[in-house]
Formats: structure tokens, C-alpha cells, sequence
């Protein structure tokens, strides 16, 4: 019995590797993409005093996870100003501002 040989089955798989990283490259800018648009918003629903909140907003790849996304805001008092509902924001912004991101 004779066989059959492909010829070419290398470079055929090597160009098939190629095209899969780069897909899971474009996946990947879209998520952290994806990440930054809830980021901005929630920057923007941030409590307001001199910015400092607003600004230590940031979306990231988790180290440990290939493929996801945290968004943080490095505030010491971003957690506390997220989750109470009785503080007075008189120059803009509220609670939940990360949370109302998401869901928006």
C-alpha cells in the first residue's frame, strides 16, 4: 500500500498558530478596550472634591489571569466613597460609581 505524503503540513500549521495569536491578541485589546469605555464613565460618576478619585481610575489586565480585566481606582478611600450612601456630594458624583458603570 502506497502512502500518501503532505507536503507543506509545517507551514500550514505554523500559519495557523500565526493567525490564532493574533486573534487572541485583538481579544484581548478588546477587552482591556472594553474595560477603559466602563472606566471613563465611572471616572465621570466618581464623587468630585479635587479630582483625585476621578483620576486614579484604572482598567488593567489582572497579572495572574490572562484574560481579565480589573477595574481599580487606587484611592485609599475609593471603597469607603463607593459604598456609602449617606455622603453629600456637592460638587458632583455619587456613589456606586463603578457599579453604575457597569450596568449602564
Amino acid at each position: 500500500m502506497k502512502r500518501n505524503r503532505i507536503e507543506g503540513l509545517e507551514k500550514v500549521t505554523a500559519e495557523l498558530t500565526r493567525a490564532v495569536e493574533k486573534i487572541a491578541n485583538r481579544s484581548r485589546g478588546g477587552l482591556l478596550a472594553g474595560g477603559w469605555q466602563i472606566m471613563r464613565q465611572a471616572m465621570i460618576n466618581a464623587p468630585v472634591e479635587f479630582q483625585e478619585l476621578r483620576r486614579s481610575g484604572r482598567a488593567r489586565f489582572v497579572p495572574e489571569g490572562e484574560n481579565l480585566v480589573e477595574l481599580i481606582f487606587t484611592k485609599e478611600y475609593a471603597a469607603v466613597q463607593h459604598e456609602n450612601m449617606e455622603f453629600k456630594h456637592p460638587r458632583g458624583g455619587g456613589p456606586k460609581y463603578l457599579e453604575n458603570a457597569i450596568v449602564s
